[in-house]
């Protein structure tokens, strides 16, 4: 009798589904569940960033069954390209790092002849391109020509 009192029950009074209220946003980012209303236990939301950020964390969060989404959720931070120490070269402007799709200007310093180009530009796998050039020794003359100096710029070989 009480496994039918049960089973009534559950027909009339079938136990509730919590639901999660929406996804939170992330800064510089953005979810899959834009335009959703119902965000049932189980459901699944994956985020992306905005072009210039990498995502750090999980992409995707989940609602739990006490109707609270995972942690953590993910987060975007600006991709910040790093400049390598290359023996010979300096940057034309000191800075610690550079942001997606911002060139450097490279230098060599005296003493040294650079091969490469002397702008590159900060992309979004943190690699450079083009690759950053290389200094190497070289040795300077200088001859006078026009009232100006010319500097000619001989490898040593």
């Amino acid at each position: 009798m009480l496994l039918f009192q049960l089973r009534i029950a559950l027909r009339y009074f079938p136990p509730s589904v919590l639901q999660c209220p929406h996804p939170p946003a992330i800064v510089n980012g953005k979810h899959s569940a834009w335009g959703l209303e119902d965000f049932d236990s189980g459901t699944y939301v994956n985020y992306s960033c905005d072009p210039g950020y990498l995502l750090i964390g999980e992409s995707s969060i989940w609602c739990t069954a006490s109707g609270m989404w995972s942690l953590p959720r993910p987060q975007c931070e600006a991709i910040r390209c790093m400049l390598p120490e290359v023996p010979g070269i300096r940057k034309a402007i000191e800075k610690t790092g550079y942001q997606f799709g911002e060139n450097a200007t490279l230098e060599c310093n005296d003493g040294f002849v650079m091969e490469g180009s002397p702008i590159i530009r900060c992309q979004e796998d943190l690699s450079w391109d083009p690759p950053v050039p290389v200094c190497k020794a070289g040795r300077c003359i200088a001859n006078r020509a026009d009232k100006a100096s010319v500097l000619h710029l001989r490898n040593l070989q």
